[in-house]
This record gives C-alpha cells, sequence and structure tokens, in this order.
C-alpha cells in the first residue's frame, strides 16, 4: 500500500473520530437541555401547598411595609421626589422580591410579581439616579420639570394624568441634560416609567389592594386542589 494511500486512510479515520466526538457532544447538550426543560416545565407545574401560602403571607406582609413607604411620598402634590427620597422603599422592595423568590408555586409568585414599582424604583434610585437629580436641579429652568418635580395641588386623578403626559418632557429633558445622545437612558427610562404607573393612577394600584386577597384566595383552591392529588 503506497503512502498516499495510508495517509488518506488516517485522514478518513481522524475526521470520522472528530465527525462522531461532537456527535457525542451534542447528544448529550442535547440530552441535558431536554431534562432542564422537563424540570422547568415541572417546577412550574408544582401543586400549590399550604406551604407556599404561608411564604406568599409572609412577603405579603413585607409588602404593607413597602405600601407605608410609598404612602409617606405624597404623588399627588409632587409627580417625582429626588432619587434619595425613594431609598426606604429601594431597601423594601429589595427584602420583598427576595422572600417572592423563594416561592416555587408560580400562580402565588405571579400574584406578588404585580408589584411591578419595584423595577421603577431599583432604576430611579441606582443606574438612573445621576441623571435624576440632574433633572431635579433644573425643575426651575424647565417649565415641564417643574410640573414633575414642583409641589402643586392636584386631585388624584390630575396627579394620574400629569404623570403619564410627562413622557415626552422626561424624554427631551434626559436627552440635553443628561447628555443621551444615543437615547439609551431615554429608552430605559419609557420602559422602567410604565412600571411606576401604580404610585400615580388609581385603576393601577392592584399591588396595595389585592395581595393579600390573592393570597387567601392560592391558599384554600390549590392547597384543596394539591390534597386531591395527594
Amino acid at each position: 500500500m503506497s503512502k498516499k494511500v495510508v495517509s488518506k486512510c488516517c485522514l478518513c479515520c481522524n475526521l470520522s473520530c472528530w465527525l462522531l466526538i461532537v456527535l457525542v457532544v451534542g447528544g448529550i447538550l442535547a440530552l441535558a437541555f431536554m431534562v432542564k426543560q422537563k424540570n422547568d416545565q415541572m417546577e412550574a407545574n408544582a401543586f400549590c401547598t399550604r406551604a407556599h401560602a404561608e411564604i406568599a403571607r409572609a412577603c405579603a406582609e413585607k409588602d404593607d411595609e413597602l405600601e407605608a413607604a410609598a404612602q409617606k411620598l405624597n404623588h399627588t402634590e409632587n409627580i417625582l421626589f429626588p432619587p434619595d427620597d425613594y431609598t426606604e422603599m429601594g431597601e423594601l422592595c429589595h427584602v420583598t422580591l427576595n422572600c417572592a423568590r423563594g416561592i416555587k408555586c408560580v400562580e402565588i409568585r405571579d400574584s406578588l410579581d404585580d408589584m411591578k414599582i419595584c423595577g421603577f424604583v431599583h432604576f430611579y434610585t441606582s443606574e438612573f439616579k445621576e441623571c435624576a437629580q440632574k433633572l431635579y436641579e433644573k425643575r426651575d429652568e424647565i417649565s415641564c420639570l417643574g410640573e414633575i418635580f414642583n409641589s402643586k395641588e392636584r386631585t388624584p386623578e390630575e396627579a394620574c394624568e400629569a404623570w403619564k403626559s410627562s413622557a415626552p418632557c422626561m424624554k427631551e429633558s434626559i436627552k440635553i441634560a443628561c447628555e443621551d445622545r444615543l437615547g439609551v437612558l431615554q429608552y430605559k427610562w419609557s420602559n422602567r416609567a410604565e412600571k411606576a404607573d401604580p404610585l400615580f393612577c388609581r385603576e393601577n394600584s392592584v399591588i396595595f389592594n389585592t395581595h393579600n386577597h390573592s393570597v387567601h384566595q392560592h391558599e384554600h383552591q390549590h392547597v384543596h386542589i394539591g390534597n386531591q392529588h395527594h
């Protein structure tokens, strides 16, 4: 057998070995992915037990503290306050959301995840803090910022409307005062601001009115269902 033939045979063997290795590794990864998906699905479909409801009840109690902290800030007179005024709310959001992460029952956890204001508060007091402070300092120079940051007598309905109509002013002010030429902060503000609606608008304030009811309802409904399957 010539050297060329031997070389070709060796090359074919090497390619076959590499192909086999790729197939084996790919198969293992695919199997691991399928197992993870199955486990995630089983966890998502887990029955809600009394233990889940008890954890949720503890989280709801922490949410009562969050509600009290939110009510200390009069969002009827002032649409927004300086970032430091939200420090207490930020700390309580951190505690409450950590509590909610321990709940594996999807339906109960989702009822607590209605506390979407925490997404806004975290953004406003961290990544957006420097820009927010700049906007606050310009509240007497830019009239629409004055409407947002300065005190003014309003009805709850007027406060809600003022908040919802503040988007154009905020985006333009962020672009100028915070030198956001590429629009990154403007985009993030628009996304996070939606999560703050419950602070200003009564129709969105379910986070402060339904948690205890939802936890109580899920406790009875799903414990009953879980017991039927045991």
